[in-house]
């Protein structure tokens, strides 16, 4: 009888514990509700081929062992790319066929692990954009619904409805009347689409004209994204820099990649010669020019002295070439043609093409 008795108990207290170990406490359901969650991105403005990356992350979680992420997104606008969970190894997605722009995300620890709690990056999710749109577009991608597991079987439903939102820019329709053929139509039309030049009023390029020290300052400024730190220099002739060169101008003059002249003037209408520009990109880039090989041009007894290391350090590096006989022609002037593409060749060794 008293081992019956005693049976009975211990039947009673292990299913008293199973209960109370399957079931979510009261606790545990309040500390669910006081999680709250964000999507995010880096992204604020794309154009059609670009893939953009969105984050949702969870704060203030419980014990969270998995969870499922219900997406929105115009379809129209972004094609889904992938997906990859920042909160475990095991990761898989779902689309909707019947309802475009619609997205399921699931993540899931594996194993014998215990939840994780705090402040949770949870996913991180690719599109491809591929608007059609020939004007400038707002898209929205909501974060609409989360379902996290916070032990066994348990789950905890979020009414989320939050959103972030970027522009989506038309690819540029290119349309200029003198670049069809150019040898460098192609750089052209890659710095057109980045942004740091732009064709002339009469839907003209002239990519055969010299290009002046301002213009080429407001060129490279735009394309690296530099800005002036707030100390210009002042020369005897700023009068002589129109406003739209000066940001570009002072940009370049304080951190020393383009100097003004002994006289204390900058000649901003002045054109620029190649050996000016052999030395603008190595200033820019930071080369080595201390020891670097001398390709041996034709011409090399017509580099001044200045000069010489840059354009041998830019040449090695693969930036600049000579203008056909083996010759550099370091006196000759620079063309915006020649100019774009050293631009270019300057953001693709500094990676920021």
């Amino acid at each position: 009888m008293k081992h019956s008795r005693f049976a009975m108990i211990a039947v009673l207290l292990i299913s008293f514990i199973a209960v109370s170990i399957l079931q979510p406490s009261k606790q545990l359901q309040a500390a669910a509700s006081d999680t709250t969650f964000e999507i995010t991105s880096q992204t604020v403005e794309a154009k059609p081929g670009d893939t953009i990356e969105l984050s949702v992350s969870a704060q203030d979680a419980k014990l969270v062992y998995g969870y499922e992420l219900t997406i929105h997104y115009p379809a129209e606008h972004l094609r889904f790319n992938k997906s990859a969970s920042s909160f475990s190894s095991a990761s898989f997605h779902k689309l909707f066929d019947k309802e475009p722009g619609k997205l399921l995300v699931f993540g899931t620890k594996t194993g014998r692990q215990q939840g994780d709690s705090g402040n949770l990056d949870l996913a991180g999710i690719q599109f491809d954009v591929i608007s059609k749109k020939n004007v400038d577009t707002t898209i929205i991608v909501e974060l609409s619904k989360v379902k996290l597991i916070t032990r066994d079987q348990d789950a905890s439903s979020f009414d989320v409805s939050k959103k972030v939102d970027f522009k989506i820019k038309p690819q540029i329709q290119i349309q200029l009347k003198d670049i069809a053929g150019h040898w460098a139509e192609e750089y052209i039309i890659r710095a057109l689409e980045l942004g740091f030049v732009n064709g002339y009023p009469d839907r003209t390029f002239r990519p055969n004209r010299p290009v002046t020290r301002a213009e080429f300052a407001v060129m490279t400024a735009r394309a690296m994204e530099l800005s002036p730190k707030g100390n210009p220099a002042m020369f005897k002739d700023q009068n002589l820099i129109h406003d739209w060169a000066h940001t570009g101008v002072s940009a370049l003059v304080e951190r020393e990649i383009i100097n003004g002249y002994p006289d204390e003037t900058f000649r901003p209408t002045r054109d620029i010669t190649r050996s000016e520009l052999a030395v603008i990109m190595a200033r820019t880039l930071k080369l080595d020019t201390s020891d670097v090989h001398h390709h041996a041009f034709n011409d090399s007894k017509e580099m001044a002295e200045w000069a010489e290391p840059s354009i041998a350090a830019a040449v090695s590096a693969g930036l600049l070439q000579g203008r056909g006989n083996n010759r550099f022609k370091p006196n000759e002037l620079t063309t915006r043609a020649e100019a774009v593409k050293a631009i270019l060749s300057v953001l693709d060794s500094a990676g920021l093409s």
